[in-house]
């Protein structure tokens, strides 16, 4: 696989997850906004960070992404800017 820059939204750097398909392992951790999506079948455990707010949308991807997650862990420093409090994350 080549080696590309990591870089967020603000243009700063940040981590890079670099894995196999099929992924196996139970966990995923530091999940940034950035995230590219996936089907991650076997992981259990996630964390989040936010490099920028976190969105409705990306919640919406990882509910796609990890479908038997049963160990969510959030960091937030930064308020949402589009609040879709009335819109369901799980289906």
């Amino acid at each position: 696989m080549a080696k590309r820059p990591c870089t967020t939204q603000v243009d700063r750097p940040g981590y890079c997850h670099v894995y196999s398909y099929p992924y196996t392992w139970a966990f995923y951790h530091n999940i940034a906004n950035n995230f590219s999506a996936g089907l991650f079948k076997c992981v259990r455990e996630i964390s989040l960070y936010d490099d920028c707010p976190f969105e409705h949308y990306f919640f919406l991807q990882i509910t796609q992404s990890f479908p038997f997650v049963t160990k969510l862990t959030i960091t937030n420093h930064e308020p949402q800017h589009n609040n879709h409090l009335e819109q369901p994350i799980i289906k």
